[in-house]
């Protein structure tokens, strides 16, 4: 609902703006002014209040994207295993700590640890024999996703400036809480999805990523890296 009145809101102020643009070009050119200026000037300052964002956001984007995206390693898995020996062959996904198990549910099971986190595993059949995916309950907007026993991936998305936002993600260990690798990317678009403020109707925000193409290298580099992680015991 809120969506057709803003779209119904953009056309009529759209259609008073035109009405506008036209009545100061014929009051230029009846009073001997330049029409095609005097227009251009009404033009601006009726559409210039909708998209005056546009080159403010494109250039933070822009700038966030050259200075602080990217992919970095801060210790390799052949370091960690070195600080670590004999570790990674006991760890697996679906090593689930059992110990901590608290409830079970239709396609779920529920862990939790001594400090009160807990852990959602998610299985694809109602034995519990096909493990699918696990979560740990998030820590305000930062989503925490098991690895397996000592890895969680952490991803953070927030907002930087306006409509930009920052994605940072993580792969931590949780014993030490030694960040192993991150991936940091921003963005600049809108969603009509959950959408419920004006700024998110600005459907010619498009710039959802620092990567552009089809094959998003940095990106790839930080999942092949959390593939590592899965393929640590087998």
């Amino acid at each position: 609902m809120f969506g057709l009145i803003v779209f119904g809101g953009l056309f009529l102020y759209f259609i008073v703006s035109i009405v506008i643009i036209i009545a100061a070009v014929n009051w230029a050119d009846k009073h001997g002014k330049r029409p095609g200026i005097t227009g251009a000037i009404a033009a601006l300052v009726m559409f210039g209040w909708v998209v005056w964002d546009l080159i403010p956001v494109y250039a933070v984007h822009a700038y966030q994207c050259n200075a602080n995206a990217g992919f970095t390693v801060y210790k390799t898995l052949d370091e960690w295993q070195q600080e670590n020996p004999g570790i990674a062959e006991t760890l697996s996904p679906d090593k689930l700590p059992e110990q901590y198990l608290v409830e079970t549910k239709r396609k779920d099971k529920v862990y939790r640890y001594p400090n009160g986190d807990e852990l959602t595993a998610h299985f694809s059949d109602f034995e519990h024999k096909v493990f699918s995916t696990a979560r740990f309950q998030p820590r305000g907007n930062t989503a925490r996703i098991w690895l397996n026993q000592r890895f969680i991936r952490e991803s953070t998305r927030e907002k930087y400036w306006h409509i930009v936002s920052r994605t940072d993600e993580r792969i931590v260990d949780r014993k030490t809480g030694d960040i192993l690798a991150q991936y940091i990317d921003f963005g600049a678009s809108t969603s009509l999805y959950n959408a419920n403020k004006l700024s998110d109707y600005k459907l010619w925000f498009d710039a959802r990523t620092c990567e552009v193409g089809p094959w998003p290298k940095n990106r790839i580099k930080f999942n092949g890296f959390t593939t590592s992680i899965d393929n640590l015991g087998s």
